[in-house]
This record gives C-alpha cells, sequence and structure tokens, in this order.
C-alpha cells in the first residue's frame, strides 16, 4: 500500500505540457543534436559525400 503512495495514476501521463516550453525544448534538442552532427563529421565521420 505504502509503495503506491507516490505513484502517478496513468492518466497524469496523459496531459499536455504547455506549447511554448515544449516548444523551446525541442528547439534546444534539435540544436544539440546539430552541435553533436557537425562534431561528428568534423573528426572523421561520414558526412554522407
Amino acid at each position: 500500500m505504502l509503495l503506491n503512495l507516490n505513484k502517478k495514476n496513468w492518466a497524469d501521463w496523459l496531459t499536455l505540457a504547455r506549447f511554448d516550453t515544449h516548444s523551446k525544448t525541442n528547439e534546444q534538442t534539435v540544436k544539440e543534436m546539430l552541435t553533436l552532427a557537425v562534431k561528428y563529421v568534423q573528426r572523421g565521420g561520414t558526412g554522407g559525400g
């Protein structure tokens, strides 16, 4: 019984985050991916060419 005290209900995961917050997080993630891709190519990774 006490193990379920702080457990989230399955419906709690269905709530959406605010769009502006979610959008900023997505933008930051894409920028990080771009940085990693550029570093990969600079270190001799396959650049597609």
